[in-house]
């Protein structure tokens, strides 16, 4: 980032680790003084206990840095070039952000830039379910941090009350969220998800406005990686469009600081022409980085490391379920965040709808999708919504639930999260006990949820140990 760009984006920065670092000094102390209490208490969690304030404030922040990049590569557009909305270059002029509250700031931003409502709260979304991803994420990643602290400690001769008497500073020292040069995790997680923000900003800026070539900036300093140095100094500089933008985008690697720089005037080429690419870039470019975020879109999803990390922190359900409402969404248009009456409604259509498909081609597709026998799925399909059962109303069938409505549409449609195939799982397990042993619904529903628990997985914030402890104490009370 050039200049004073830099500095507004550190500004930010700043003031977000703070408020999120807090959190977690909180969450750590809470977590230490609960196992105090309650001895084994940390054995049995994966994470620390999520905080909205945390994830909303890593939103907030993804979000600005995603509009300010889209501003900052528009500030420099074509002399005179207006866009299709009338917005001139006056408009696009850059107040100093950074002394709003993050609120304030984002609508500011949004306010100057050319985004109708509707693609800004597609991309603000995006930014929120990444912003989403990355809290969980750390919650369980500084849990196992807090974890090895405090083994280190009683290896010295401490206990968890000398540990409680360390700072907030030591605490957030101990994990990498501190703030002057203690911050690794920070540095490596979160930074490298601003520029990340910064550079899809810069990308959407270019494509409203697309310049006649780009250069690659970096920071020439002791912690330059060699692959930025030999692509800044001196800096790559290439035709807009050229296939190098489409394996060399920043960020390049954890921790990159480099960016690009677009250049609108042709007289500053015929100064300082294009550039070769040095030889050697492709064997120092780390796998998995400098995509171009807008060829697939997928600038916001989960990463393979990220999406393993969930799944044995416990928290995979909840990342996707937040993904399909936030982002994916499906024809059913985030009906899930709908109200009561809104959802019941959509429940009714659904459930009447799948009754009058074609049954063979609705069981093949899920089927195939959830990777079920189509004879499971169609038993399935008719415990759910075709058969008749004895509950306490009366022998009638299943009132229709908006969630397995939703669940069922993205079978159909294939693309299922975990969440969907867990439930078929279960809706399978509730029907061969009512079959097999003559278990009453209820009692079937309940042993069900032991095998497959999608009721509690689907709510999130609890861990397996607590959901089996859960389930075991509503069998004993039921039966």
């Amino acid at each position: 980032m050039e200049g004073k760009n830099a500095q507004k984006i550190e500004s930010l920065v700043h003031k977000a680790h703070e408020a999120i670092a807090a959190t977690y000094a909180k969450r750590i102390r809470q977590a230490v003084e609960e196992e105090l209490k309650n001895p084994r208490y940390l054995e049995k969690i994966k994470t620390l206990p999520h905080s909205k304030e945390a994830t909303n404030v890593t939103a907030l922040l993804f979000t600005k840095v995603l509009l300010m990049g889209m501003s900052h590569a528009l500030g420099k557009k074509k002399k005179g070039h207006k866009f299709a909305d009338g917005v001139d270059e006056r408009a696009q002029a850059v107040q100093d952000v950074e002394v709003l509250p993050f609120e304030e700031a984002v609508e500011y931003m949004r306010a100057r830039l050319p985004l109708d409502a509707k693609e800004y709260y597609k991309l603000a979304d995006k930014a929120r379910f990444r912003a989403f991803t990355v809290s969980l994420l750390a919650d369980g990643d500084l849990l196992v941090k807090t974890k090895n602290m405090l083994a280190k400690n009683l290896e010295e001769g401490g206990g968890l009350k000398d540990f409680l008497v360390k700072t907030d500073t030591d605490l957030l020292k101990g994990v990498g969220m501190a703030g002057a040069g203690g911050g690794w995790y920070w540095e490596t997680v979160y930074r490298t998800g601003v520029q990340t923000a910064y550079n899809v900003g810069r990308a959407i800026g270019f494509e409203a406005v697309p310049p006649v070539a780009l250069e690659l900036v970096g920071i020439g300093d002791a912690r330059q990686t060699e692959l930025c140095r030999s692509l800044t100094q001196p800096p790559v500089r290439r035709p807009y469009g050229d296939d190098f933008w489409k394996r060399f985008w920043p960020p390049l690697h954890f921790n990159c600081r480099t960016t690009v720089r677009a250049i609108y005037d042709e007289q500053e080429l015929e100064e300082e022409p294009i550039t070769g690419i040095p030889a050697d870039a492709e064997e120092h470019k780390s796998a998995g980085w400098g995509s171009y975020p807008l060829d697939d879109n997928k600038w916001w999803e989960e990463l393979p490391s990220m999406k393993k990390r969930a799944q044995a922190y416990g928290v995979q359900g909840m990342i996707e379920r937040a993904r399909e409402r936030l982002v994916t969404g499906g024809s059913s248009g985030g009906i899930l965040d709908k109200s009561y009456e809104e959802q019941e409604e959509y429940a009714k259509r659904a459930y009447e709808t799948i009754r009058k498909k074609n049954a063979r081609s609705d069981i093949a597709r899920v089927a195939k999708s959830s990777g079920l026998s189509e004879k499971d799925v169609e038993k399935i399909r008719n415990h759910v919504f075709i058969d008749k059962h004895n509950l306490k109303k009366g022998y009638v069938r299943f009132d229709p639930d908006p969630e397995i409505a939703h669940a069922w549409e993205a079978l159909e449609q294939g693309r299922p999260t975990e969440l969907d195939i867990l439930l078929l799982n279960h809706e399978l397990e509730e029907l061969t006990l009512m079959e097999k042993y003559g278990y009453s619904y209820e009692v079937a529903h309940l042993y069900a949820n032991k095998k497959y628990p999608w009721e509690y997985k689907k709510r999130g914030g609890m861990t397996d140990d607590q959901i089996q402890a859960l389930v075991k104490k509503l069998i004993e009370n039921y039966i």
